[in-house]
This record gives structure tokens, C-alpha cells and sequence, in this order.
């Protein structure tokens, strides 16, 4: 019993196609991550811990307004 040749031609057209889905698939997903997905922080703004922070007291009013 001889397989024939179509047969094995269209097992490997079936491996390429999934192949081809799964790198788009995966192209797709690290686009996704690193261009498309909106951030949380923005850029250039650091957060300061609270307990860094000095408090300045309240001046005395200004007598002459």
C-alpha cells in the first residue's frame, strides 16, 4: 500500500496554516501589549511618597490687604 502524494501535500499545507496563525496570533498579541493598550501612569510624572513630603504651616495673614 502506497500513500499517495496528495495526501501528504495537504498534511503539510495544514501545518503551515496553522503556523501562520500562530505567529500572527502571537505578532498580533506583543502589538497589542506594547502600542495598542492604553497605560495607567503617564510619562514624566514620578509619584513622592507621602511621608517625604514637607508641610509647609500656613503663613500669617498679610496685614495690609
Amino acid at each position: 500500500m502506497k500513500k499517495s502524494n496528495n495526501q501528504n501535500g495537504s498534511a503539510h499545507i495544514v501545518i503551515i496554516i496553522i503556523l501562520v496563525v500562530a505567529l500572527l496570533g502571537t505578532l498580533g498579541f506583543v502589538l497589542w501589549q506594547n502600542f495598542l493598550k492604553p497605560k495607567n501612569d503617564t510619562v514624566g510624572v514620578k509619584s513622592v511618597p507621602t511621608s517625604t513630603v514637607t508641610k509647609i504651616p500656613p503663613s500669617a495673614p498679610n496685614p495690609y490687604t
